[in-house]
């Protein structure tokens, strides 16, 4: 089985380098803009048999436009959220912005696996949500071509878990928004296809 990861389209919060999380931020002019060439690439494709994606706003508005002209079967799943940053959602983590020391203490300790921001959530937790969903996408080998339309932490986590690094390494890689990441998913076999392409763009 192809499966397409899709991040969602940029947001003035992506934009500005605020924590979005769970809190439901819809997409800026050039995310809308982005959606619209996610659609062109997405109608190339022969045969989608499915669609998941994250319930919140920015996603269901990446994906609006191909389902205008396509009206694949939609699966809205919390195991595609974004990680939910609790107390810190709202923070500005640009290099000049002023954080709250307090606040920048709990960003800096959201790299421990099992430190969960207060209402928020831990490495750990986000990594039982994808390999969940993993597991879940297993249980339909008989579909050919999967698209989840999903979030940059959810992504990250997802890289980890295809290359086997640990969880809290340092990331190295890009996940731009309305990026294509692409995997094959067999029974007994996870494999990396392409990642972060922005072609359609």
């Amino acid at each position: 089985m192809d499966v397409i990861f899709i991040r969602h389209g940029q947001t003035n919060w992506n934009k500005r380098n605020i924590i979005q999380g769970k809190l439901n931020t819809s997409l800026d002019n050039i995310g809308k803009i982005q959606a619209k060439k996610i659609a062109v690439k997405l109608k190339k494709i022969n045969k989608i048999d499915l669609i998941f994606s994250s319930p919140l706003n920015r996603a269901h508005e990446t994906i609006s436009p191909f389902l205008d002209f396509n009206k694949n079967a939609i699966i809205y799943t919390t195991l595609l959220s974004e990680r939910n940053f609790g107390c810190i959602e709202g923070v500005c983590v640009k290099q000049d912005s002023k954080i709250d020391p307090e606040k920048l203490l709990i960003l800096n300790k959201t790299r421990d696996p099992n430190f969960s921001p207060s209402g928020g959530e831990s490495l750990n937790d986000i990594n039982k949500r994808v390999i969940s969903f993993i597991s879940m996408l297993k249980e339909l080998q008989k579909l050919s071509t999967v698209i989840c339309i999903t979030h940059g932490g959810f992504l990250d986590i997802l890289f980890r878990l295809v290359n086997n690094f640990p969880i809290n390494s340092e990331r190295k890689w890009k996940i731009p928004n309305a990026g294509f990441y692409k995997i094959y998913l067999g029974n007994n076999e996870i494999k990396l296809i392409s990642w972060a392409n922005v072609d359609h763009l």
